[in-house]
């Protein structure tokens, strides 16, 4: 809990006392909140596999996108309910039992110390099941260090790769740096994906990108980088952009992503020899989370 302490879990190093309950830029404080925890089915297909991803949707968040999906949680905070690591152990005990793939924690890098804690009590009841940090990719090297025992595979995002867009949408300073830092971390620590006789993911990273409008030259950066990381790096192509949130304020990401700028982005990655890409129809909504403005299951 010294990274709580005095808060470095994100590149922001607020320095505020979480354990006092003290909250910085996230908000989170000294409990872990959820909002969701159950099967999912709509991420990639190694991670929803046939039964589905055993998924922890975490409160707050790192960043402030003005276009977020799911700001009820991670910025309004409206759905969250507090639950202590000792449940949380038995939640993850219970997902497993129902015959999840995995255990997915969305969003968690605010909350790292409580969910390891969590992750040491489920391992000493009978967890097996492989673990899924799904993040924004803001991440403090030294907290990928504290996790590595606990982590089977990465599920980042690779946003921008530029700080004006990332500061002015997503409110995260440098965020280019730091989080092509926790790439190339988390590719050392668990190397390219890995999956089982039944194509299901068992360990590795999995580096996502929601293309945005008029960010297709960003896009394309962002592939160059990715193939020069490792040219077999599995990578999630998202076409899926709407203006959630605050977007429909912000002129140039008011609108949705046309198919002129995903095909674009789709044909640079072919033009690398990128291999290992899943693409979307450009509405698909494969991959999204649940509809945290409806009553969803919760077991703590």
């Amino acid at each position: 809990m010294a990274l709580a302490e005095n808060c470095r879990l994100c590149p922001r190093q607020c320095g505020v006392n979480r354990l006092k309950n003290e909250k910085g830029f996230c908000l989170a404080g000294n409990e872990l909140t959820v909002s969701y925890t159950g099967p999912h089915h709509g991420e990639e297909p190694p991670i929803s596999g046939t039964q589905g991803s055993g998924t922890i949707f975490l409160g707050h968040c790192t960043m402030a996108c003005v276009f977020c999906q799911n700001w009820q949680i991670s910025q309004a905070h409206t759905t969250l309910k507090t639950i202590s690591p000792e449940d949380l152990a038995q939640e993850m005990l219970r997902l497993q039992k129902s015959g999840m793939h995995n255990i997915n924690f969305v969003s968690p890098s605010q909350y790292a110390p409580w969910i390891y804690q969590a992750w040491k009590i489920a391992k000493q009841n009978g967890l097996s099941l492989p673990i899924v940090y799904n993040t924004n990719g803001y991440e403090h090297i030294e907290v990928l260090e504290l996790l590595d025992e606990m982590i089977d595979i990465y599920l980042p995002d690779r946003k921008y790769t530029n700080n004006t867009p990332a500061e002015k949408y997503s409110g995260a300073p440098n965020y280019a740096e730091h989080n092509l830092a926790a790439l190339k971390h988390m590719l050392n620590q668990k190397g390219l994906l890995q999956m089982d006789k039944n194509d299901i993911a068992v360990q590795g990273v999995i580096v996502r990108h929601l293309v945005l409008p008029d960010l297709s030259a960003d896009s394309k950066k962002i592939l160059t980088e990715l193939y020069d990381l490792n040219p077999n790096l599995h990578v999630s192509l998202m076409s899926q952009y709407a203006p959630h949130h605050k977007a429909a304020g912000v002129s140039e990401l008011s609108r949705k992503l046309s198919a002129p700028e995903y095909n674009e982005t789709v044909a640079h990655a072919e033009l690398l020899g990128m291999e290992n890409v899943w693409v979307q129809e450009l509405e698909s909504q494969e991959i999204f989370a649940p509809d945290f403005r409806e009553e969803q299951p919760f077991n703590g």
